[in-house]
């Protein structure tokens, strides 16, 4: 530990005006994303029990932010000597410290184990997601860093790491179609239905409900823009086909 800490000693007395600083790494905005979801096929039949999905229908866009957590493209062994190993697995995911820019390129840092108050280490990761085989020293109380080149610290060497993605977050001024038609029942007068839908704010619990009630003896149905034809319904089930939506 002592001759490595000469080392960089002698480095930093060698690195002159070329200054290296960690910078907080920012969350970047993701290109949109299209979400369609459908659990039918326009004229296709289809057979549902009771409680089941007779429509699912989802359809809105949805924004990204990059995470703050890279992720591993198989096993993988971090060899941080005295700074402290990682060991990995494939789609294991280890922190993005923050980023480091030197020679115009700018890069991601994977920390090793850090202690409070003495030197420390992080590894250098090219946009591409590959180590560049230059580490990044940190010094207690200073803001300027070193950077240490040809240390070959990860096994095997086209190990990728890759940035993992934030929360999805709707977005609300693209248009939000986002509902259920749930089989409930019949009996010797009706068919029921329990029509759920959801909003942009929470996508899993329903916002609002309502009951329907169609004549047993229809052969369509229709709730908003859903046509469904009746095929043929039972106390337990239905099969129908949805023909417009």
């Amino acid at each position: 530990m002592k001759r490595s800490i000469l080392l960089l000693l002698i480095i930093t007395g060698l690195a002159g005006c070329a200054a290296h600083y960690v910078m907080p790494f920012r969350p970047q905005q993701l290109p949109p994303e299209k979400v369609m979801v459908k659990n039918y096929v326009l004229n296709l039949p289809k057979k549902v029990t009771v409680g089941e999905a007779v429509v699912v229908h989802k359809d809105y866009i949805v924004s990204k932010v990059t995470g703050n957590m890279l992720m591993a493209s198989n096993d993988f062994y971090i060899d941080g000597r005295e700074f402290g190993s990682i060991k990995g697995k494939k789609n294991d995911t280890v922190p993005l410290e923050g980023t480091i820019v030197e020679e115009g390129q700018e890069y991601y840092l994977i920390p090793l184990q850090q202690k409070p108050n003495s030197l420390s280490c992080s590894l250098m990761i090219n946009r591409d997601g590959y180590y560049a085989k230059r580490m990044v020293m940190h010094f207690p109380g200073k803001l300027e860093v070193v950077i240490v080149k040809g240390w070959d610290a990860i096994t095997p060497q086209d190990t990728r790491f890759t940035i993992t993605e934030g929360e999805a977050v709707v977005d609300t001024t693209a248009g939000f179609t986002n509902f259920e038609l749930i089989y409930t029942g019949k009996n010797s007068q009706s068919i029921t239905f329990m029509y759920r839908e959801y909003t942009p704010q929470d996508m899993i619990r329903a916002a609002y409900t309502q009951n329907l009630i169609y004549d047993v003896n229809s052969k369509s149905i229709r709730f908003r823009k859903i046509k469904i034809k009746v095929l043929y319904v039972t106390d337990d089930g239905i099969e129908y086909e949805v023909v417009e939506d």
